[in-house]
């Protein structure tokens, strides 16, 4: 998923700065690159969004036109059951199923805050950028 803002002349490296906070606050474990226009941030392993993987976030663009993208990488597991659906869910299946649906709802949680959160960075920020 992807989130623009235009015109806002905001300090990219403050807005970059302040969305990895966010991150180091919901007790993610954060990797960093840093390169040119382009800043991707990897974080995984939070307790307070519990998810299957990590959620992968670049920020791109110019301090008058920048975008997020958020993107969950999950970690493929093996199908433990071969049965057809309602079959698995009868025989205690649904054990796994739910976990599966668990991780996507953190990860729909995370993104509402996320976006909740860059907005109001972005509007803070508004006009920091310096002018060259």
């Amino acid at each position: 998923m992807q989130r623009m803002w235009t015109n806002r002349n905001v300090d990219l490296n403050s807005f970059k700065e302040r969305i990895r906070e966010f991150f180091e606050n919901s007790d993610f474990e954060i990797s960093v690159n840093d390169s040119g226009d382009t800043c991707r941030l990897v974080a995984g392993g939070s307790l307070k969004y519990s998810m299957n993987g990590q959620v992968s976030v670049t920020i791109a663009g110019t301090p008058q036109d920048f975008s997020i993208i958020l993107e969950q990488e999950k970690v493929s597991k093996p199908r433990k059951y071969s049965l057809p659906m309602t079959l698995t869910a009868f025989f205690g299946g649904g054990l796994l199923l739910r976990d599966e649906f668990k991780s996507d709802e953190a990860f729909l949680k995370l993104r509402r805050d996320l976006w909740a959160f860059a907005d109001r960075a972005a509007i803070n920020l508004t006009g920091s950028a310096k002018m060259s």
